[in-house]
């Protein structure tokens, strides 16, 4: 609800300003909610489907601040047909764009990369800004704690959900969901 907001209040801004803009917020906005409401009860979709959902969300940013967010999505090819959770990539992602925003880069730029390997789904998501929990404390704000939560329901001890300081001194964040078996 608060990332839906603050896109309705950035419309509200933009309709007298850049209509063009402000259209096409409304535009990629009803594309995001129509794909999340189109998942339906599904507790797993598909790589490529999350995909979709994260492109939506992540031209909605750029429209929002034009000339400072970027991003890349690279999938390997087996890893787009994996299974993962509806929407667990959404909070991650919007982790990376919100603390990247909030840093001293002038430009930001988001990595979202996955690749299927030993009956792994490993998922990393990359951004010049520190990650919402503070490392040392372990803090994890609300939607980074439900992704933790949905994990931890569905796949027991055999995920892992974790975040680090890479020696460019961007911040990862990494998940990794097994394939096989399947999540009880």
């Amino acid at each position: 609800p608060h990332f839906l907001f603050n896109v309705l209040n950035t419309v509200v801004a933009l309709i007298g300003a850049d209509p063009p803009r402000a259209q096409m917020l409304v535009t990629r906005t009803s594309d995001l909610l129509r794909r999340v409401l189109s998942t339906g009860d599904a507790a797993l979709v598909t790589l490529r489907r999350e995909a979709e959902l994260l492109e939506d969300y992540l031209e909605i940013q750029r429209v929002r601040h034009p000339g400072r967010l970027s991003h890349a999505i690279e999938f390997g090819p087996a890893a787009v047909d994996a299974l993962l959770p509806a929407l667990i990539l959404q909070p991650i992602v919007e982790n990376a764009v919100v603390h990247g925003l909030r840093s001293a880069e002038p430009k930001v730029h988001v990595h979202v990369g996955a690749r299927l390997e030993d009956g792994l789904l490993r998922v990393l998501v990359a951004n010049p800004g520190p990650p919402a929990p503070d490392p040392a404390r372990r803090g994890l704000g609300i939607g980074l704690r439900n992704v933790e939560e949905r994990l931890r329901t569905l796949y027991r001890e055999r995920a892992r959900f974790d975040f680090r300081r890479l020696p460019d001194g961007r911040y990862e964040t990494r998940l990794e969901i097994p394939q096989l078996p399947a999540p009880e």
